[in-house]
C-alpha cells in the first residue's frame, strides 16, 4: 500500500526578505537617502518620499535626481563644462585655483609678485645754461616700485576714559595698523652732463630710485 508523505514547514512572514527589481533586502533593512526613507517589513518595502524635486551633484562627474514615478534615487554620469582649466593658466604670470563658486572648476588668478624695482624706461635729461649752453645727460634709468607686500591688517580694542568734569565715560578704540607698502629708497646720484658751449662736462645731482622694499605705510 502506497502512502504519500507530506512535509510542512511553518513560514514566518516577518522574516521574509524584500525583492525589488531583482535586488534583495533583508528583514528590517533600511534605505535612507536624499529621495526616500524605506524599510523592509513582512516581505514588503514600505517607503516615505522626501519630496526632493531638485537635482543635485554629489561630485563633479554625476548628477542625481529623485524619480517621479518610483521616488528612487537615480544618478547619471555627467560631464562638467568649465570655462577655465589648469592647463589654460600661464604659470609664469598666473596660478590655477579652485573656483569658490564651483568646486569642480578652476579660476586663473594673477601671481602676486614680491615688491621689486622695475625699470620703466631710459631717459636723457637736459638743461640750458648761459655759460655752458645745452647740457645733456647720458641715458638714465627711470624706475618704479611694483609688487606685493602681503596681507594688511588693522583693528583695535576698546578702552574707557573720561573727559575732565564729566561723569559719563567714553569708549575709544586703541587702534593699530599692520600695513606694509612697496616703497622706494631714493638716492642722489652725481651724473656727468656734456655741455656743447665748450665741450665740457658738469656734474649734476639727479635723484633716482635706488631700490624697493616693503615698509610700514604712512
Amino acid at each position: 500500500m502506497n502512502h504519500d508523505l507530506i512535509e510542512t514547514e511553518k513560514c514566518e512572514i516577518g522574516e521574509c526578505p524584500c525583492i525589488i527589481d531583482g535586488e534583495i533586502w533583508g528583514p528590517n533593512d533600511i534605505i535612507d537617502d536624499e529621495c526616500r526613507y524605506c524599510k523592509c517589513e513582512m516581505g514588503q518595502l514600505y517607503c516615505v518620499p522626501k519630496n526632493n524635486t531638485e537635482p543635485w551633484t554629489p561630485d563633479c562627474d554625476h548628477t542625481c535626481y529623485c524619480a517621479y514615478d518610483t521616488g528612487e534615487k537615480i544618478c547619471v554620469n555627467t560631464t562638467r563644462e568649465c570655462t577655465v582649466t589648469a592647463e589654460d593658466c600661464n604659470n609664469d604670470t598666473h596660478v590655477a585655483k579652485e573656483d569658490p563658486h564651483d568646486a569642480c572648476c578652476m579660476i586663473c588668478e594673477p601671481r602676486m609678485k614680491p615688491c621689486e624695482k622695475q625699470v620703466v624706461e631710459t631717459k636723457v635729461l637736459n638743461f640750458t645754461d648761459s655759460t655752458y649752453g645745452l647740457c645733456v645727460s647720458p641715458p638714465l634709468e627711470v624706475s618704479n616700485c611694483v609688487g606685493s607686500c602681503g596681507f594688511s591688517e588693522s583693528g583695535g580694542s576698546h578702552f574707557e576714559w573720561r573727559r575732565p568734569n564729566e561723569d559719563l565715560p567714553l569708549f575709544d578704540l586703541d587702534y593699530y595698523s599692520n600695513c606694509e607698502c612697496c616703497q622706494a629708497q631714493l638716492a642722489a646720484n652725481q651724473v656727468q652732463f656734456r655741455c656743447d658751449a665748450n665741450d665740457a662736462y658738469v656734474t649734476i645731482s639727479v635723484t633716482q630710485i635706488a631700490s624697493c622694499s616693503c615698509m610700514q605705510c604712512t
